[in-house]
């Protein structure tokens, strides 16, 4: 019996097989600069708030940050988007002059939103897959309710997608989540 198969590439999907079972993955959509561009305009316009102060220790891994923090459903959804990284990044520090602020509203709905702290106001690790949900949520939110948004241009999918690269980003920054790196033994 011949097994269906799936290749991908160049945003093309091929479906092979012996027509008796279908086994159908769809990768997520590949965000072009110009859509990347867009959606980081809507964020860096939002009146999230810009005040906080960051670590300076390197950032930890992404996966081990992750985990560290009780986030491994991330460590999979990241995984899926990360082929975007790279013009995101590029979009991020090439287009926006104030790029930190963008990471700054992302680690404040963080923050405000969905971290907990402890008496002495030190980050309490909690269920990270629960927090970045939050984060999602609200990121989503904010975009689709910007005066900026229109309907027709993107899909949920797009939205989605810009949404995970961009929480994926601000991980890899180490601006949401605590870092491993700056936990004291």
């Amino acid at each position: 019996m011949v097994k269906n198969t799936i290749d991908s590439g160049n945003s093309n999907t091929q479906i092979n097989g012996d027509n008796n079972t279908v086994n159908l993955s769809i990768n997520p959509n590949k965000l072009t600069k110009s859509i990347i561009y867009k959606l980081l305009v809507i964020i860096d316009n939002s009146d999230i708030s810009i005040s906080g102060e960051f670590s300076l220790k390197a950032p930890a891994e992404m996966n081990r940050k992750l985990v560290f923090n009780k986030a491994p459903k991330y460590v999979h959804i990241f995984a899926r988007y990360a082929y975007n990284l790279e013009n995101f990044s590029q979009v991020l520090e090439n287009c926006f002059e104030n790029s930190q602020n963008i990471l700054v509203k992302v680690a404040n709905i963080f923050d405000e939103k969905a971290a907990k702290f402890d008496d002495n106001a030190e980050y309490v690790i909690d269920n990270g897959d629960i927090q970045l949900d939050i984060v999602k949520k609200n990121l989503i939110f904010c975009i689709l309710n910007d005066p900026r948004y229109n309907e027709n241009e993107y899909d949920d999918i797009t939205i989605e997608s810009f949404v995970y690269i961009l929480m994926a980003y601000t991980v890899e920054k180490c601006k949401i989540l605590l870092n491993p790196n700056d936990v004291r033994k």
